[in-house]
Parts: structure tokens; sequence; C-alpha cells
């Protein structure tokens, strides 16, 4: 079986609209792209809010359950949990939702507490490159594999041609992650050793993913 890429709409499509708003979200689905990336937050009344930082979380913000009514049929979500503790009313927000979904998170203890709760929810564990330039210090394969996740999610600086290659190799799901850059959006999608590539310009991926063959790849149908 042969087949393109993943688009994911980092936040939306957040390139000139605001991240995680209802604008962003509506303009990814229309861009053509497969699965809209956002953040999880829970506010103080206890409802999941689409926010990367604690100080977004205030009245106004767009609620999960809107994103998900309006993804429903439409799209698939990758749902970054950005802190510890809301994994169950995640889950129990998104039962019922049968479009493509993983559950993604820097905290690897958030994803084995998802695969505690459910069997139904893929998880993506986030990887990002140390901020004082050194070596990341563990493969990023056996992180995953140490909270059995399913996803890899590398920052771009992260996928060099040895780990795609890897991911080829060993049937590995690999997303690359935020990648703007036209030429590095063309370079990564030619790649059968990248599952999805995570972006603020869904449009332009899904563009340029238009004029890549596709290739054998291993990854969750849409």
């Amino acid at each position: 079986m042969t087949r393109r890429g993943l688009v994911c709409a980092h936040r939306g499509a957040s390139l000139k609209l605001p991240d995680n708003s209802m604008e962003a979200f509506v303009a990814a689905i229309a861009s053509g792209c497969e699965v809209i990336e956002t953040d999880v937050r829970l506010r103080a009344d206890g409802t999941l809010v689409l926010a990367h930082d604690t100080w977004d979380v205030v009245d106004g913000v767009v609620e999960l359950e809107a994103l998900v009514d309006l993804a429903r049929g439409r799209i698939g979500l990758d749902l970054e949990i950005c802190e510890v503790g809301l994994e169950r009313t995640l889950v129990d927000a998104v039962d019922g939702f049968h479009e493509f979904l993983i559950v993604t998170s820097v905290f690897p203890e958030v994803l084995q507490e998802i695969h505690r709760l459910t069997t139904h929810i893929d998880t993506g564990l986030v990887i990002e490159a140390p901020y004082d330039g050194s070596p990341l210090g563990a493969d990023p394969f056996d992180l995953v594999d140490a909270c059995n996740a399913h996803i890899a999610l590398v920052e771009d600086v992260l996928a060099t041609p040895e780990l795609i290659a890897r991911a080829e190799a060993e049937h590995r799901l690999l997303w690359v992650w935020t990648v703007n850059d036209g030429a590095r959006l063309a370079e990564l999608l030619a790649q059968p050793g990248v599952t999805g590539v995570i972006t603020d310009d869904p449009a332009l991926a899904c563009e340029l993913r238009d004029e890549v063959p596709p290739h054998p790849i291993k990854t969750p149908e849409i």
C-alpha cells in the first residue's frame, strides 16, 4: 500500500490566524490537511480549554468540546496534554469521537495514564531538543518505548537523516514539528520515514505534498 505523509495543522492554520482559535481550526479543515493539533489545559471551573500556556487559560478561549464538535466527520485530532492530571477528563470528553485521534504530551506519565484508562486511544511522545545545545541524552525511540507510546513527535532539529532512515527501516511512526519552511516541508514529505509533518501553514504543506509521488508508509488510517 502506498500513501503520502500526513499534514497536521499546528494549533490550526496558525501562521496567519490566532493560535487555537476557531478561525484557525476552520481554515485548517479547508486546507485539506488530515489532522489538527491543539493544546489542552484545564480551566479552574473544570472545563478543558485549548491553550498552550497557563496564562492563556482565560474566559473566551475555545473549549475542547467545541473543537470536537467541529472536527467530527471532518478531520482528525492531535490533542497535546500540557499539564498532568486531566487525563480522565480528556478521555471522557472524546468518547464517541470516531475520527483519527492521538493524545500527545511531553510528559511520559500522562501517556502512561492514558494507556491505563483506555486501550482505544493511540499516544505520541513530544520530544524537544535541549535548549543548551547538548546531546539529547536518550534515543527518541527508546523514550517512546519506555512510555508505551505509538508515535515519536520530534522537533525539526532532531529529524536527522539518520533518525528518518531508522524510522523507515524499523517501521516506526515519526512526526516532525513545527515546520514552516517550504523547502524543508518538501524535503520531509518526500521521505518514506516521515509519517507526518506538523506545520503552521497546512495549505502550503498540502500543496507541496501533492507534488510528491506516494510512497509506502506505515501510518494510522484517517
